[in-house]
């Protein structure tokens, strides 16, 4: 019997600059989704926002159950382009599996 795969993902950390504005955070939400889904990766949990630091957890995954560092760099380059964030993490991978 082997041990099974590791599920290596990422966590993405992003403090919102207008979190009162629930249009822009659901718009921001769908973009995410979407750029995440051209990359073939998805939010395996969070999405919650924490009201009180105006931030949004997610782990991201790989549907082939693999996240790289390379879709990692992709993250990142994405946040960096949205005004909607004041500030932004991609965290290391790591075996959420």
């Amino acid at each position: 019997m082997s041990a099974p795969c590791p599920t290596f993902g990422f966590l993405v950390l992003m403090e919102l600059v207008s979190p009162s504005d629930t249009s822009a955070t659901r718009d921001l939400r769908d973009s995410w989704t979407a750029f995440l889904e051209t990359r073939g990766l998805y939010c395996a949990s969070g999405g919650s926002a924490d009201e009180t630091r105006a931030e949004l957890k997610f782990v991201v995954a790989s549907e082939a159950s693999q996240a790289t560092a390379t879709d990692r760099e992709a993250a990142h380059t994405w946040l960096a382009s949205r005004c909607e964030l004041r500030a932004w993490h991609v965290g290391a991978l790591e075996d959420f599996g």
